[in-house]
């Protein structure tokens, strides 16, 4: 389905609403299996891909479908080659494009027996039923973070505990810092000390537990900020003190004051503030489109630099986004890593028909044009249940016009 969007005032005003973190739920989920006891989870997530984990972790398939949910495979990965089951797990197309040969290297060093069906460092794999002791494993930090949680997960429950030496320059840091401090929640005790992660063998301990509201999808909100003419936006039950790496967006997002109360963030407009001109966003890859989007209308050029995980994420996110870019006539270069935005005045007198490749984030991300734009019109609406099903009818609450195209319109 497509959407045209457009916002007669630029000026945004109102209460809006979170969804709870996927990130956190999916760890949750995950650590609620592998627990010997029983534990309440409150504002447990609603996204598509929280659904889809639980709906597996509660089945007795032995045949695995995760979908497009990139988590689901990274963790039950882990999950089933701990189990001692065959076990067979794909996902769509897109997924089966996404890499996990250092995570599958990795298992099975610690004893596991995982195979490819078709590509090798592809799925479909296949897991034989086989016991796991645990161990010392290297691991390429480069690649995944998720990688890294996923062995971690399971550590406690390995009979030689884990001990991981990550190799490189770590991704998405604050990712392994979240997983460890939930388990930390569930008693688990851990060293970290340079490049290595140890875990003694040890068990899960029940304890209830509220999953946060989701910085990632609150950064689509600062963009929409960033990108108003206006702004007074009440972004309701959002705390400063997170476990998230993407609380981080605050400070990337300069040009907006924000304000904790009671009941969340408040965020207003700054009259003026400096404008940075270089992001490093390996730890924050999420940050990423909303943040180049929202820079990409500078008059200044903007570097951005860290992106090692874009092209494996749901699209190529790099080229994805850039294509999209020039729609409307932003000036972008691509380098390994690195995206640069150049100086460019932009029309706004213009509509623009953006595609969003089955990517939840490209479309949340190009949706906030309409404030600069006449109007933007978005193909495939649905992609965003992947993490944050009510997107749409929030917009509608600070005053964006969405319609759903006819068939004469299209």
């Amino acid at each position: 389905m497509k959407y045209k969007i457009s916002h007669p005032t630029k000026i945004v005003s109102g209460l809006v609403s979170l969804p709870a973190s996927k990130s956190i739920s999916n760890r949750v989920l995950i650590i609620k299996k592998l627990c010997k006891g029983v534990f309440k989870i409150n504002n447990l997530s609603q996204a598509r891909d929280t659904k889809i984990l639980s709906d597996i972790l509660n089945s007795k398939s032995k045949n695995i479908d995760t979908k497009d949910a990139g988590t689901a495979m990274r963790f039950l990965t882990s999950f089933f080659a701990l189990s001692e089951e065959n076990i067979r797990i794909s996902g769509n197309r897109r997924m089966i494009e996404r890499p996990i040969k250092e995570l599958v290297q990795a298992l099975n060093h610690l004893g596991a027996d995982i195979s490819y069906e078709k590509k090798e460092g592809f799925p479909p794999i296949k897991i034989k039923k086989k016991k796991m002791l645990g161990g010392v494993v290297e691991i390429n930090a480069e690649v995944s973070s998720q990688f890294i949680s996923s062995l971690l997960l399971i550590g406690p429950s390995l009979k030689k505990g884990i001990t991981i030496k990550m190799i490189g320059s770590i991704v998405s840091k604050p990712y392994i810092l979240m997983t460890l401090k939930l388990m930390s929640h569930f008693g688990i005790l851990y060293t970290w000390k340079k490049n290595i992660i140890q875990i003694k063998n040890q068990n899960y301990k029940p304890k209830d537990i509220t999953i946060e509201n989701d910085w990632s999808s609150a950064c689509f909100w600062l963009e929409i900020a960033h990108l108003s003419k206006s702004a007074d936006i009440d972004i309701y039950n959002l705390n400063k003190e997170t476990i998230q790496g993407d609380g981080a967006a605050e400070k990337m997002f300069n040009s907006l004051k924000y304000n904790y109360n009671s009941t969340g963030l408040n965020v207003t407009k700054k009259l003026s503030y400096n404008k940075i001109k270089e992001y490093d966003l390996k730890d924050t890859p999420d940050v990423s489109l909303p943040l180049i989007v929202s820079k990409s209308l500078q008059k200044e050029s903007t570097f951005f630099y860290g992106l090692n995980t874009l092209p494996i994420k749901e699209c190529n996110r790099l080229e994805s986004l850039s294509m999209e870019m020039t729609k409307y006539g932003a000036d972008v270069k691509i380098e390994k890593s690195s995206l640069k935005v150049f100086k460019k005045n932009i029309s706004n007198s213009q509509s623009c028909i953006f595609n969003t490749y089955d990517d939840h984030r490209m479309a949340m991300s190009l949706a906030p044009l309409a404030l600069v734009l006449d109007e933007v019109i978005i193909n495939n609406i649905e992609t965003v249940d992947k993490s944050y099903p009510q997107f749409w009818e929030e917009l509608k609450k600070v005053g964006f016009k969405i319609s759903l195209l006819t068939d004469l319109e299209k």
